[in-house]
């Protein structure tokens, strides 16, 4: 059955089921700040669906705003104006970041509970990701190192599935456990499944992290340029802050470090 639709602030916005004042209230004020391009910080009492007002808003504006571009590239006199916006200048896409993806995993549940499907995906590492039998048993660099010889010398299946199977596969509003069981039942990478469908993905899930590491955030080469960034549980982005401009430095490094300079004045 059609689910109730709310006109807020011109923007027609599908709910689940009968939304509360505030509810209202919190959504009205997503559109507006989405309407200005200006930055909104927004608090509700638990328990009120700030997840759901935030994708059913969001998405619900972005329907809207493709809609309008649609019609103006419909338009031959419009498309010839020197100012009418682009498909991508007026339809950015959306990047939903929350703390963990155990969090991600919430959110993809309230996206099921909605009536928007968008192009959807949930961005993780290769920790996530990987399924090759002897790859996956490692982490960061070592990991990664394995992974392109693996590539390379044609010893991951799941990344030849990937060439042969990848298209086939739907990974859409699935979360990450969803998506690894999905890619590895039929024979495909998850991760690089990830990587090709953030490209064209129009609601982008991912950790605080992958945002504010700016050596993390190039190396998802998807630019944030013309983006709606939306940071959930806000209160834990200046933890995040630290952590991502934070290094440890222990004793036993400050010793080998002295150590390195006495044999360099030695040499």
């Amino acid at each position: 059955c059609a689910m109730p639709t709310y006109d807020v602030h011109g923007v027609s916005v599908e709910f689940p089921y009968d939304a509360y004042e505030c509810q209202l209230d919190y959504m009205a004020a997503v559109v507006r700040a989405l309407d200005n391009g200006d930055n909104a910080l927004l608090e509700s009492p638990t328990g009120t669906g700030k997840t759901l007002c935030l994708l059913c808003a969001t998405l619900g504006w972005r329907r809207h705003h493709e809609k309008h571009v649609a019609a103006k590239r419909a338009d031959w006199e419009a498309q010839a104006e020197p100012g009418a916006p682009t498909l991508e200048q007026s339809c950015p896409r959306i990047w939903y970041s929350s703390r963990t993806h155990s969090q991600l995993k919430q959110v993809v549940h309230e996206l099921k509970r909605t009536s928007y499907r968008p192009a959807s995906v949930v961005v993780g590492s290769r920790e996530h990701f990987c399924v090759h039998a002897s790859v996956s048993r490692h982490n960061g660099a070592k990991q990664n190192a394995l992974c392109k010889r693996a590539r390379d010398e044609n010893r991951c299946p799941f990344y030849t599935g990937l060439r042969t199977r990848g298209k086939k596969v739907n990974t859409n509003c699935c979360d990450i456990e969803e998506i690894v069981a999905t890619c590895k039942d039929a024979g495909v990478c998850p991760f690089y499944k990830v990587r090709e469908e953030s490209k064209d993905a129009e609601l982008l899930m991912l950790p605080y992290d992958y945002l504010i590491n700016p050596q993390t955030r190039e190396s998802l080469q998807i630019p944030i340029k013309n983006s709606v960034l939306i940071f959930d549980e806000g209160h834990n982005i200046e933890k995040s802050c630290e952590t991502v401009a934070s290094f440890e430095f222990t004793a036993t490094d400050l010793a080998k470090a002295i150590l390195e300079i006495e044999d360099a004045f030695d040499m």
